[in-house]
């Protein structure tokens, strides 16, 4: 199982006040006791793995207009050093047009871009993440697609 961030208690162990030592007694840790102890956050000693995984995403092209969606997994949406999410309409190397997902963000990203080109060119997503000065932390290529159909 992958780290929470949080330490989670599950046994209590009974010490004797004035010594600090075990009576030997343990019981479970259970909400609504009168001794529980809940979840404490320590990323020291469970620290969270984050990513900045590129997503598989659905194209939809009908003319000259592309739709785009996409989920991030878990450890990227969670991923603290992300603040922006990027998403480019390409050509080779040149930005056509772009959207811009600030995060904290519902996990569901979607849009549409129409351009004015001849149908039969090829054109491609590029998805940036990016830090809270707006630069990239990581960028990927999302999917490639000729106005008129998807590849």
């Amino acid at each position: 199982m992958a780290n929470t961030g949080k330490k989670i208690i599950t046994r209590l162990k009974q010490i004797y006040v004035t010594t600090r030592n075990p009576t030997g007694q343990v019981k479970s840790n259970q909400i609504g006791s009168p001794d529980y102890i809940p979840p404490i956050s320590d990323l020291e000693n469970c620290p969270i793995a984050y990513t900045a995984t590129c997503p598989e995403m659905q194209i939809h092209v009908q003319d000259k207009s592309v739709w785009f969606e996409f989920s991030l997994i878990g450890s990227t949406q969670n991923n603290p050093a992300i603040t922006k999410i990027a998403v480019a309409l390409m050509q080779d190397s040149t930005i056509l047009n772009s959207i811009i997902f600030t995060l904290p963000h519902v996990n569901f990203y979607g849009g549409n871009f129409t351009h004015t080109t001849a149908a039969g060119e090829t054109y491609h997503f590029q998805i940036a993440f990016l830090d809270s000065n707006d630069q990239p932390l990581s960028t990927c290529d999302a999917g490639n697609f000729v106005l008129g159909m998807a590849f």
